[in-house]
């Protein structure tokens, strides 16, 4: 199937999922900061909280699998709900997906805000016993099966401790850009919307330019001081 994020926009969503379905979407990412409503209105400045989780509830009756919730964890801001994401998902065929707090354009990154996915994993431990699964080199996440529960829990660690050696992630911002990371440079991106738009390359063509930029995906990616003086880097544009 094919794999597809979706915004914490429910409405759309919700008014789409059907259709989604009999294309032949199997699995849905869904971003959902907050199980409060006041404060799911305070992160995402839109009073859609009810849509969302209808969405996630609907989405779940109509069997879609995986169906991964991601959640990024802010030092005072959401912390205190990890537990209630593990009750919300524990009896359910669903994945939290923990992710550490990045930095981007416009978002106000700041380290006393940020929490490592080991202090979050701690939290969750207090009260239920994880078990981990096999990685594979391209996995980017580490996930835990919650013992004697049907839930699945998942910590993205992208800054405390990158993954970058063994991912295998290419974008496609919302420009038509192949982005290499989400914090590559934009420079390094590549236009693939006027290759595709020109309509003298061939498919094999495209695909050689594409693997030949590929090569330029490092091995780790900038540190934070690095990460904060990027510009036009916010995950609105890019996608995610």
């Amino acid at each position: 199937g094919l794999d597809i994020g979706i915004t914490t926009n429910g409405t759309l969503l919700k008014a789409h999922l059907g259709s989604l379905k009999t294309s032949g979407v199997t699995k849905l990412n869904i971003s959902l900061d907050s199980l409060d409503k006041d404060k799911f209105y305070k992160i995402t400045g839109k009073d859609k909280f009810e849509s969302v989780m209808e969405s996630i509830l609907m989405a779940e009756e109509m069997g879609f699998q995986p169906l991964k919730i991601k959640c990024v964890v802010i030092r005072g801001i959401n912390d205190d709900e990890v537990l209630n994401f593990i009750d919300f998902v524990k009896d359910r065929n669903m994945n939290i997906r923990f992710i550490e707090y990045m930095p981007f354009s416009g978002n106000k990154w700041h380290e006393g805000k940020f929490i490592d996915y080991l202090k979050i994993k701690d939290i969750i431990e207090k009260e239920y016993r994880l078990i981990a699964f096999i990685k594979n080199n391209a996995e980017v996440a580490n996930n835990y099966r919650i013992s004697g529960n049907k839930g699945i829990v998942s910590f993205i660690s992208s800054i405390s401790d990158h993954f970058c050696d063994g991912c295998n992630r290419l974008r496609v911002t919302s420009e038509g850009s192949l982005k290499l990371c989400l914090f590559s440079p934009k420079y390094k991106d590549l236009d693939m919307k006027n290759y595709l738009r020109a309509g003298n390359f061939s498919d094999a063509e495209i695909a050689e330019i594409i693997e030949c930029r590929v090569q330029d995906k490092v091995l780790m990616h900038p540190d934070i001081s690095e990460l904060l003086k990027l510009e036009k880097n916010n995950m609105l544009s890019i996608g995610g």
